[in-house]
């Protein structure tokens, strides 16, 4: 997680991280803290790429 937030992957690492996330490898909150990190950092540094990955949707955070 931390070296998903330290804003060092590019966009493939960070779209291939993403794509590569099994839901039974963590737990589910767990599970959306990751998704949450990925498409900030998505959304933050490459927005074009976020729209193509996650629609232009924006999960929720509550």
């Amino acid at each position: 997680m931390a070296s998903i937030l330290s804003g060092r992957n590019t966009e493939a690492q960070l779209i291939s991280l993403y794509r590569k996330l099994e839901p039974g490898k963590f737990s589910p909150s767990d599970h959306n803290d990751i998704v949450r990190a990925l498409e900030k950092q998505l959304r933050d540094r490459f927005p074009r790429a976020a729209n193509r990955v996650f629609w232009g949707k924006k999960i929720k955070t509550s």
